[in-house]
């Protein structure tokens, strides 16, 4: 009931995770997870992003979206396309990457947000 402890931008392991993030990405909430968090790198010449998604969350969406100036951020297929995908049980790694490759353009970033549905 204490939205500071609960609320989905706290966090309870003082990592600086908030709680709708580390529910997103099957993390225990009062444990420290900077470790397990998404990782982006140039995988074959384009910006990738690598995360966990929860199996069981039909109340979030998960959109990784682009940008070349961090004010206009691009969702969906036209933009990303999945990679790579390992079932872990409970959770599933994905891996995404920009369909624009790292070397047209010097500035691109790549981000995951979730979503309340």
């Amino acid at each position: 009931g204490d939205p500071a402890v609960s609320g989905e931008t706290a966090s309870p392991a003082g990592d600086g995770i908030g709680n709708l993030l580390k529910y997103a990405l099957d993390l225990d909430p009062h444990v420290p997870a900077t470790g397990k968090l998404p990782v982006a790198a140039i995988i074959d010449g384009h910006l990738s992003l690598t995360y966990t998604r929860r199996k069981l969350a039909p109340d979030i969406d998960y959109v990784v979206e682009v940008s070349e100036d961090l004010s206009s951020w691009f969702p969906g297929e036209d933009f990303v396309e999945d990679v790579d995908s390992i079932d872990e049980g409970n959770r599933i790694r994905l891996t995404v990457r920009d369909r624009e490759p790292a070397t047209q353009n010097a500035r691109r970033f790549i981000r995951l947000r979730i979503v309340r549905i």
